[in-house]
């Protein structure tokens, strides 16, 4: 059965020959490995073309003209032929069984259409720096349950890795692909997920087998994010959970969407809490204003 995997990259000539590396020794061996170089300015596509001559199921394409995030994503997703399909980041790491366990967990039920499994952050030099135990809570017995369990997780769990998890491309597809939910792209590939998760139901393999890279240029981006800027993201955010719920008539019930909608309501109370606990005590600058309600 072939799986299908797109990397989607720009400027990715630090990381992308060790990420192809693990891709290409991945003990499932049909496999369709996408390349979209959206028009980088380094050495990937001479990096991608190397690792293209010595096998044969890579394919590369690359953009004349840089394109956005979403439809480079997507762009890999029109590409695939395979039953089952991942998108990948061009600086992570997989062991040599992801594949091969997704694909059993995946394959179990038919109403599968996601599958993913522990995992952890590295650093720049591969060395493991945070780990994210609570994703399994996600799972439950219901559609519905499993879709509360993902509005109620905390964002900070890690849930938005989920996107790099193995898909049943038929339903990744039915949901729309790479596309944004919310009011702004913060918060855009946790979306995605819910929306994927409103077709079927989520498999975990409680195997270490995804290390997802987490340099110091990202975690110092959302720390510069003020209360007022970080709220406006979420209370976008919050809003795209809204519009999946109000549009999924053909996945839920009317009383299962008035449920989950009231859920989403009451992260929003939480979040406007908090920010606000943090707030007390706090100045602000000339022309600065608290956050307005979420």
């Amino acid at each position: 059965m072939l799986v299908s995997i797109g990397l989607p990259v720009r400027n990715g000539a630090r990381f992308i020959g060790r990420a192809l590396a693990t891709l290409t020794a991945q003990t499932y061996s049909p496999l369709q490995i996408i390349i979209s170089d959206n028009a980088s300015l380094d050495e990937t596509e001479r990096i991608c073309l190397e690792m293209k001559s010595t096998d044969s199921r890579i394919e590369f394409l690359r953009l004349q003209t840089e394109v956005g995030i979403a439809e480079n994503f997507n762009k890999v997703l029109e590409l695939a032929r395979g039953r089952y399909f991942m998108w990948a980041a061009h600086d992570d790491i997989w062991e040599a069984t992801f594949v091969s366990r997704l694909v059993e967990r995946l394959a179990s039920d038919p109403d599968n259409v996601l599958a993913f499994c522990a995992m952890d952050n590295i650093d720049g030099q591969g060395k493991s720096v945070r780990s994210y135990p609570r994703l399994k809570d996600l799972i439950a017995e219901s559609k519905v349950e499993q879709l509360a369990r993902y509005i109620s997780q905390d964002e900070r769990s890690g849930k938005a890795n989920l996107i790099y998890g193995l898909t049943k491309r038929e339903a990744l597809l039915a949901a729309g692909g790479f596309r944004f939910w919310g009011r702004g792209a913060w918060g855009s590939d946790m979306l995605i997920v819910f929306r994927l998760l409103t077709e079927g139901k989520l498999v975990f393999s409680d195997d270490l087998l995804f290390h997802k890279r987490l340099l110091p240029e990202r975690i110092d981006g959302l720390r510069a994010l003020n209360l007022a800027k970080e709220l406006a993201l979420k209370r976008g955010y919050f809003a795209g959970y809204d519009r999946i719920i109000l549009e999924s008539t053909n996945q839920l019930t009317s009383e299962q969407r008035t449920s989950l909608l009231e859920l989403v309501a009451d992260r929003r109370t939480e979040l406007r809490r908090s920010l606000f606990k943090r707030l007390k005590g706090a100045t602000f600058g000339r022309g600065e204003n608290p956050p307005r309600r979420i």
